[in-house]
C-alpha cells in the first residue's frame, strides 16, 4: 500500500515525495522571494506547516472518483488542520523547549494556514464532501505500517515535530477505526 498525495490515471506522487519536493521548492530554495524576510524560527514553523498541510490525506486513499483512475482528496485540509491542532497542542502542553509563550501564537498560524490552503477551490463544496469520503478498505495493519513509515519520514525533516510521529499516527488511526 502506498500513501498518495495525488493520483491521476498513470501519474502519481506519494505524500512523502510531495512534502519533500515542496520543502525544497518553497522553504529551502534561496530564490523564494520572501524567504529573506523570515527569521530562522519563522522558517522552522513554515516547515511545520508544510509537513502537516496534507497529513489528512492518508484518510483518502480509497476515495476514487467515478472513473476509478483518480483519487479525490477534497476536504482533506479539514482533517489536516484537526490533526495539526491536536499535535501542536500536545507539543505545547509538554512545553518541550520551555518556550510556551513564544510558540503558542505559531500554533494558530500553522493551523489556519493548513485549514485554508485550498480556500480558493470552493470551500463550501469541500466542506460538504467530508461526509462522502471512503477510507481504505484493506488491512488496517498494512495501512498502519505504511502510515507509520510515511509520518516518521516526514517528521524527521522538522525539529519541532520529531518525537510526535507516533502521536500523529494514533490520531489518524482513531479517525478510521
Amino acid at each position: 500500500m502506498c500513501i498518495y498525495a495525488w493520483k491521476r490515471e498513470s501519474n502519481a506522487e506519494t505524500l512523502e515525495e510531495h512534502v519533500r519536493t515542496g520543502m525544497r521548492k518553497v522553504i529551502e530554495d534561496s530564490s523564494f522571494r520572501l524567504l529573506h524576510l523570515l527569521t530562522d524560527e519563522d522558517k522552522e514553523w513554515l516547515k511545520v506547516s508544510w509537513v502537516l498541510h496534507d497529513v489528512g490525506k492518508p484518510l483518502y486513499q480509497n476515495n476514487y472518483k467515478r472513473n476509478k483512475m483518480e483519487l479525490s482528496f477534497i476536504g482533506h485540509e479539514f482533517f489536516s488542520a484537526f490533526i495539526a491542532d491536536k499535535l501542536l497542542n500536545t507539543w505545547l502542553e509538554r512545553d518541550i523547549e520551555g518556550r510556551l509563550n513564544d510558540y503558542k501564537n505559531y500554533r494558530y498560524l500553522v493551523v489556519g494556514s493548513i485549514l485554508y490552503h485550498h480556500h480558493a477551490m470552493g470551500l463550501r463544496e469541500r466542506e460538504r464532501s467530508i461526509g462522502r469520503i471512503r477510507t481504505f478498505n484493506g488491512s488496517l495493519a498494512d495501512f498502519k505500517n505504511e502510515l507509520e513509515g510515511c509520518i516518521s519520514s516526514l517528521f524527521s525533516s522538522s525539529g519541532i515535530l520529531r518525537g510526535l510521529n507516533n502521536h500523529c499516527t494514533g490520531i489518524i488511526l482513531s479517525l478510521v477505526e
